[in-house]
C-alpha cells in the first residue's frame, strides 16, 4: 500500500510528482501531515533545495495532494472502466498542472534530478502495476 502512495507527491516527487505523488500523502494509513513534511525532506535533499524553493514548493504540494484527494474520493474503489479513465484523465490534467508549477521553481540542475526522479517513480508503478496484475491472474487460478 505504500508504494501507491509514495508519489504525491513525489514532492516533491516527487515533490511530487508528482508526484505526486502523490498518492502517499493521503493514504489510509499515516498522517498526512506527516507525509507530506516526509516527501518535503526526500526532495529538499535530493533536489538540494535552498530555503526559498521549500517555501515555494510546500504550498504547490499540499494544493496537489487535495486535488489528488479531492478525484480519489469522488471514485469508489470499485469505479467501472470508463470513470476510472476519467479519474486517470483528471489526474493527469493535476499532475502535469503540478509538473509545470514546481518546475518553474527548480532550477536547471534540479530539473534534471526531478525529471530522473519522476520516470524512477513510474518504474515503481510500472512494477507496482505488474505485481497486482501478476496477483490477480495467481489468485484467480486457485
Amino acid at each position: 500500500m505504500k508504494r501507491k502512495i509514495i508519489p504525491a507527491v513525489l514532492l516533491a516527487g516527487a515533490l511530487i510528482v508528482g508526484v505526486a505523488p502523490v498518492a502517499q500523502a493521503h493514504g489510509p494509513e499515516g498522517d498526512p501531515a506527516a507525509r507530506i513534511e516526509k516527501h518535503m525532506q526526500m526532495a529538499a535533499e535530493r533536489l538540494k533545495l535552498d530555503d526559498a524553493q521549500k517555501q515555494q514548493l510546500r504550498p504547490l504540494v499540499e494544493e496537489h495532494v487535495a486535488q489528488v484527494k479531492a478525484i480519489r474520493d469522488k471514485y469508489p474503489a470499485e469505479t467501472p472502466r470508463e470513470q476510472k479513465r476519467q479519474m486517470y484523465d483528471e489526474m493527469k490534467a493535476v499532475r502535469e498542472d503540478y509538473d509545470s508549477k514546481v518546475r518553474a521553481v527548480l532550477t536547471e540542475e534540479q530539473r534534471q534530478e526531478w525529471d530522473k526522479m519522476r520516470a524512477e517513480r513510474r518504474d515503481r508503478m510500472r512494477e507496482h502495476r505488474r505485481d497486482r496484475k501478476a496477483e490477480g491472474t495467481t489468485q484467480g487460478t486457485t
